[in-house]
């Protein structure tokens, strides 16, 4: 035992002595570690985190959420009605779920002068048995057993309150007092969030299929066919809430696929991104195989400088695995300095690199961090160090001593591959981050249908103040003040989706050609001009023509309405004119006859991810709680009438917190999973160009070196210094066109995959493949340039002295 520790003591002595002859190399072998290092590893915990959304709920892997695929808007929502569960249970007993609804409740604390809303969740009693949280302070079992108590999050507790500790205060609402029972906290890592909790009313637990308010989740048994189970379940809803037509079909999602597979709207908030997540995770492994094909590369171009001691060692009895070892050994030592260097810039950057991906990424040395670092550094440093230590210990000893170290080219191959694939990798990253760019900047700037410049939205502002009254002085006030050009409402999101379906019966239309249902929302006054939609014929909805208005009649309602230029086509009217003054009819639990007054250019509602609907907008008729006021402004003074229309709808709606925002900033957050993406890529992409630079620049020195004698020679017989620069980086030159040759196939075939996923896609274009290639063979000349520079102005004299 103390013969192999003072053998390993040896070998470490030897080592650090070997590195430290070395300093050139070893800083650059210590810079492309670390940075490569450093940079994966907050990859990689960013990775970590996101995987590990949802997993410490009870029985995490046994539970699923329900979400309906609407077939007419061919859309996913991840609600559903409450009845549905009945029906999971009809099919299997063992089958167990729960339910909540969102909402919203206009409550006063004590002493408060104006009302402040508070989002709530109605949930079941058995919610804990789904959903793990932490009990800051109270008795959360009071709030599943009393409806007249409540359970606030931390935030909502000094929102409500000014302290984190509220138990036991009252919040009173329009029709009840909520005594506060609890304070919780969510986990970060769930897809569920909620302000505040109360029990569910029996009436909302008890309502038919037709309603979908609801989220529902449900525990399945492992033994449970879930295409069965969905078919039966698809078929039993369709018959009772749809009278057979096929409007919905059930489907399933794990929960812990939430975060990264759903991107739906009406989730509780906005989720992961898979794709995000992927390509980070590639990203991560390019980094780290940049930075071992540079150690690699510049340990096999250095083996040279350590032949003799090889030789030496062998002929006094140092078998090939000593060898192995020792060279190995290096490997790893610089890994694991390079490790330690990767710790401190992660320490520095991990703050800015959480605020980039919008996620509290944490350190734990003695935890995940420490774990994954060690790991890295390890892995890294045997595959760095693997090929070169078989490489050198395989040296014949009579072979090096005599001087001759010429006749194997393997080495010289791998060290050509391994350039060979660094450069695709830095060619397929530049062309991912401008495809990327260019993507997003047409997502950003793309013909939506309506304006953003100078609109302003109102949310949240309960119906019977817009849609469900005829009553319509508080827009009319809002148009009214000074720096409004027009002001609306709308009972949708614009930069979500549509909430409803109409299905139309049109005159002259049979059974046989009827249209299938078609998206539908509810608008006030003055919708043409508030959003800027492009009228193609007709006009806007007129406050001085009350018909235009949904009235109830005995028999049946009636309202005017707006038709985009898809559906008159569907219609059967080649000219969108002839639609005009045409009389159509809603068929659902609220008949209503439509007298269409207008035509728009389609519009896009929510991301291009999906595309362009045909939809009927009808003036005054909605089903919803609440609407959108959109309000356009003199952008000059913009600023100022948005306080000022704050301010007055305070005292209007007798509210003190109004929630306003841009459409213009609702419509970018729309692709911030887009935007976190391409900054991912381009930053990493940046590090990956470094770390091939830092290759380069080694090997191009180490090669100047070792030509010296050879740039003397021509110096000598007249060579131009450019001429000699050019001719020393000829070898690099080629070696980076076969890079380009072995990227642009497979990066085309890649990128035009991701493109088809967007209803509107930028274009391949071979300019940019040039651009690319032409950046990496200017990266790569400046790089080899700069070393042969210094060394063809060396005096030939000098040099040659030497040898």
């Amino acid at each position: 035992m103390r013969e192999q520790a003072a053998m390993f003591a040896s070998y470490l002595k030897t080592g650090l002595r070997a590195l430290l002859r070395q300093k050139v190399h070893l800083a650059l072998n210590l810079i492309g570690l670390s940075v490569g290092l450093a940079a994966a590893v907050l990859i990689l915990l960013y990775v970590q985190f996101e995987r590990g959304y949802d997993q410490m709920h009870p029985q995490a892997e046994q539970t699923y959420r329900v979400e309906q695929l609407f077939v007419p808007l061919d859309q996913r929502f991840p609600i559903s009605s409450p009845a549905i569960l009945g029906e999971f249970q009809t099919f299997d007993a063992r089958i167990e779920g729960t339910r909540m609804f969102a909402g919203s409740d206009n409550v006063r604390p004590p002493n408060a002068q104006l009302p402040l809303q508070l989002e709530t969740m109605s949930i079941e009693a058995n919610f804990t048995d789904y959903f793990t949280f932490d009990t800051i302070a109270g008795d959360f079992a009071r709030v599943v057993s009393d409806p007249g108590f409540i359970a606030l999050t931390r935030e909502q507790s000094q929102r409500l309150f000014g302290r984190s500790d509220s138990v036991g205060e009252t919040l009173t609402g329009e029709n009840q007092v909520f005594t506060v029972a609890a304070v919780i906290e969510l986990p970060e890592q769930s897809h569920f969030h909620a302000d505040s909790l109360r029990l569910a009313a029996e009436a909302d637990l008890s309502q038919p299929l037709m309603m979908n308010n609801a989220f529902v989740y449900v525990h399945i048994p492992d033994d449970v066919d879930h295409e069965q189970l969905l078919a039966s379940v698809s078929q039993a809803l369709n018959d009772k809430a749809y009278s057979g037509q096929t409007m919905a079909t059930i489907h399933l999602r794990a929960l812990t696929d939430i975060h990264l597979r759903s991107q739906l709207s009406y989730e509780h908030k906005t989720n992961g991104s898979r794709a995000t997540l992927l390509t980070a995770s590639v990203l991560a492994g390019l980094l780290l195989l940049v930075a071992s094909i540079n150690f690699i590369n510049m340990s096999i171009a250095r083996s040279g400088s350590r032949a003799k001691e090889v030789g030496v060692r062998k002929t006094l009895g140092a078998s090939r695995w000593q060898l192995f070892t020792q060279f190995m050994l290096e490997s790893l030592m610089v890994a694991f300095i390079a490790g330690f260097l990767a710790a401190v810039m992660v320490e520095l950057g991990v703050g800015a690199f959480s605020s980039l991906v919008n996620r509290p990424i944490s350190l734990e040395y003695f935890g995940s961090f420490g774990a994954l670092l060690l790991l890295c550094s390890a892995v890294i440093g045997v595959l760095a160090g693997i090929y070169p230590a078989l490489f050198i210990s395989a040296f014949n000893a009579k072979r090096v001593l005599s001087g001759d170290l010429q006749r194997g080219s393997t080495a010289v191959w791998v060290r050509k591959g391994l350039l060979v694939a660094q450069g695709a990798i830095t060619v397929a990253l530049l062309i991912g981050s401008a495809i990327l760019q260019q993507q997003l900047n047409i997502l950003l700037n793309q013909d939506t249908g309506y304006q953003t410049e100078a609109r302003l939205i109102v949310h949240g502002i309960d119906n019977e103040q817009l849609m469900w009254s005829d009553n319509q002085s508080l827009l009319t006030d809002i148009t009214t003040m000074p720096g409004v050009r027009a002001a609306s409402a709308m009972d949708i999101d614009l930069t979500n989706t549509y909430s409803q379906i109409a299905t139309l019966r049109i005159p002259g239309q049979t059974e046989a050609d009827r249209l299938p249902p078609v998206a539908s929302f509810g608008a006030a006054y003055h919708f043409v001009e508030a959003t800027g939609l492009n009228l193609r014929a007709g006009r806007d909805f007129d406050p001085n023509r009350q018909a235009d208005w949904f009235a109830l009649g005995e028999e049946q309602a009636s309202a005017s309405a707006i038709v985009t230029a898809s559906l008159a086509r569907q219609a059967g009217y080649s000219n969108v004119e002839e639609v005009i003054g045409q009389r159509w009819m809603v068929d659902d639990a609220m008949p209503t006859e439509l007298h269409i007054v207008g035509v728009v250019d389609d519009f896009q509602v929510g991301p291009a991810l999906r595309r362009m609907e045909p939809a009927v907008i009808i003036a005054g008729r909605s089903p919803m709680n609440y609407a959108n006021m959109i309000i356009h402004l003199e952008p000059a003074t913009a600023l100022r009438t948005r306080a000022e229309i704050e301010g007055m709808l305070q005292q209007r709606l007798n509210r003190m917190d109004i929630r306003t925002s841009w459409l213009g900033a609702d419509f970018t957050a729309m692709y911030q999973n887009q935007q976190r993406q391409r900054t991912i890529i381009m930053l990493f992409a940046g590090l990956a160009i470094l770390l091939t630079c830092i290759g380069l620049f080694g090997l191009a020195a180490f090669s100047a070196e070792q030509r010296s004698k050879e740039v003397a020679m021509r110096k000598v017989l007249g060579a131009s210094r450019m001429r000699i620069v050019n001719t020393l980086a000829k070898e690099y030159m080629v070696l980076m066109a076969i890079s380009v040759l072995v990227a642009v196939p497979g990066t085309y075939f890649l990128v035009e995959w991701w493109l088809s996923g967007f209803n509107v896609r930028a274009s391949q274009n071979a300019a940019l493949y040039l651009a690319a290639a032409t950046l990496t063979f200017a990266i790569c000349w400046l790089t080899v340039a700069g070393i042969s520079m210094r060394v063809a102005s060396r005096k030939p004299g000098l040099v040659l002295r030497q040898f």
